[in-house]
C-alpha cells in the first residue's frame, strides 16, 4: 500500500504538469500563434521567428496592419509600436519592409516620426538612427533635409546629433 502512496504522489503532480504545460503551451507554436486577441504586434515580436515560420501569411498581415495604423500618424503610440519591430531579427523581406516605412514615414512626415520615436528605449531610438543612415529606399540627402528641419528643438537633439554625427558630411544639408 505504501508502495501505491508513494506512485501516486509522484504520477498526479506529473500528469498536472504536463497537463498545464499543454494548455499553456498550445498557443505558442503553430497554427494557433498570435491568432484572435493575440493577433497583435506585440505577439508578432515576442515570436517572430516562430510566426514567420508557421504562418508567414499572419505574419505579414500584422505588420502591414501595423504600418498601416501608424502611417497617418493619428496616434503617436501605433507609430511608435510600428519602429519597435527593430527589436525583432530583421533579414530580406523583413528588414526591406522595415526600412521602407521608417525611411518613408522619416522623410513624409517627421515631425510624427521624431514624436514616436521619442516614446521607445535610447538602445532602439539608436538602432533606428542606424538605420536611417544605412538607407535602401530615400537618399541619405532626403533623410538628413528632413531631420536637419528640426535639429534646433531640444527634444529631438540626441537622436538628430546622432544622425548627423554617423552621417557622411556630403549628405548633411548646408546651413544658410
Amino acid at each position: 500500500m505504501k508502495n501505491h502512496n508513494t506512485r501516486n504522489k509522484v504520477i498526479y503532480p506529473l500528469l498536472f504538469s504536463t497537463s498545464l504545460f499543454v494548455v499553456f503551451s498550445s498557443n505558442c507554436y503553430g497554427d494557433g500563434l498570435c491568432t484572435g486577441k493575440d493577433e497583435t504586434l506585440v505577439c508578432l515580436k515576442k515570436h517572430s521567428k516562430e510566426l514567420y515560420s508557421a504562418n508567414h501569411e499572419l505574419f505579414w498581415k500584422i505588420l502591414n496592419n501595423a504600418a498601416k495604423k501608424a502611417k497617418p500618424c493619428e496616434n503617436k503610440k501605433d507609430t511608435a509600436d510600428l519602429l519597435s519591430i527593430v527589436q525583432i531579427t530583421r533579414d530580406g523581406e523583413v528588414a526591406e519592409f522595415f526600412n521602407e516605412n521608417i525611411e518613408n514615414l522619416c522623410v513624409s512626415n517627421t515631425k510624427c516620426f521624431l514624436e514616436a520615436l521619442m516614446l521607445l528605449e535610447p538602445f532602439d531610438q539608436d538602432r533606428i538612427i542606424y538605420e536611417l543612415c544605412n538607407p535602401i529606399f530615400k537618399k541619405p540627402s532626403e533623410i538628413s533635409e528632413a531631420l536637419s528641419k528640426f535639429k534646433t528643438n531640444s527634444k529631438y537633439k540626441r537622436v538628430i546629433d546622432s544622425y548627423m554625427q554617423r552621417s557622411k558630411p556630403s549628405d548633411i544639408p548646408k546651413t544658410k
